[in-house]
């Protein structure tokens, strides 16, 4: 389970969450819990640069989940980079890391890191799916978050969801 959570997490930076307006390429929507990730390439990069204020925010982004997703600045910088449209996507990346921050000064006295990593999942697979199908598909997913906890969590996260679209 973790190496699928992984997984799709990575695939999810990587890729665009963007269809491509291409004619040549098409594009599906996948369920990154069941499908296989260990062939998929890495898109290119696309943007050679990122405004300040964009570096800015991927760096709070960075600094939010470096913890329970410990990937370097420049790596997770170079995978916005990947994105057709990152300002799209880095708000989606604040609106996750802002859900998180609030749960997690909560309850921060309660917390593992594993506690920690749940919230990161139940977050990102949130920022996939509706409330109505998180809760119907994922919601007994969860060890160490109750109810409750979810519940807080969905709150928090009010944009609409945007699931990973693969160009093939």
């Amino acid at each position: 389970m973790t190496k699928i959570f992984i997984a799709s997490l990575l695939t999810f930076l990587v890729f665009s969450c963007k269809e491509s307006t291409t004619k040549n390429i098409s594009t599906e929507k996948i369920n990154t819990a069941e499908t296989g990730l260990e062939n998929l390439i890495q898109a290119p990069i696309v943007n050679d640069a990122l405004s300040d204020e964009q570096l800015n925010n991927i760096s709070h982004i960075h600094k939010t989940f470096n913890e329970v997703f410990p990937v370097s600045l420049e790596e997770t910088i170079a995978n916005f980079k990947r994105d057709e449209n990152p300002s799209e996507e880095i708000t989606i990346w604040l609106a996750m890391a802002n859900a998180y921050e609030s749960f997690v000064t909560k309850d921060s006295n309660n917390l593992t890191l594993d506690k920690k990593k749940e919230v990161f999942k139940a977050v990102f697979i949130r920022s996939m799916m509706s409330e109505d199908e998180f809760i119907q598909k994922e919601i007994d997913n969860f060890r160490r978050l109750s109810k409750d906890d979810i519940n807080y969590i969905l709150q928090h996260y009010k944009l609409q969801p945007k699931p990973i679209i693969i160009a093939k």
